[in-house]
């Protein structure tokens, strides 16, 4: 009986190893850089921001993310290496100067680096600013620490 237990313990144990998701639960830095164009003012407007988000769960085609300041959760679509989705920010997300410019979410398209720990890739979304919306493209930069 001891040997059956301590055999089923080991496979266990090796199984749970085995199955370990990437990326891993744990927290993420998120860097954002992208631009739109003003047409309203006939310029270009770039911008750079960082959130901290908390993977809560990682399975082989869900990465759930959670906003830090909003608690703010998204879910993404995961197929080997390749993250897709929609990355919420609950009306925080300000890229403009000014204060009147809001993303409520970005669609993403990213990919996971196992030896960086990082998932990084390209963005796009509608930016609401003054009342106008505006098509926002950019890239991404998600770094565990």
């Amino acid at each position: 009986m001891k040997k059956y237990f301590l055999l089923f313990a080991v496979l266990w144990a090796v199984t749970m190893f085995a199955c370990q998701k990437e990326p891993p639960k744990g927290n993420y830095i998120g860097k954002f850089e992208g631009s739109y164009t003003d047409t309203a003012k006939i310029r270009i407007i770039y911008y750079t921001t960082n959130h901290e988000f908390e993977v809560t769960k990682s399975t082989n085609s869900e990465v759930h993310l959670k906003e830090a300041s909003t608690q703010m959760t998204s879910i993404l679509q995961k197929a080997n290496d390749s993250i897709t989705g929609k990355i919420g920010f609950g009306k925080i997300y300000n890229p403009s100067s000014s204060g009147n410019s809001v993303i409520n979410t970005i669609t993403i398209r990213g990919k996971y680096y196992k030896e960086e720990k990082k998932i990084s890739g390209a963005f796009s979304t509608i930016i609401l600013s003054e009342g106008a919306e505006y098509p926002s493209r950019g890239t991404f930069v998600l770094q565990s620490y």
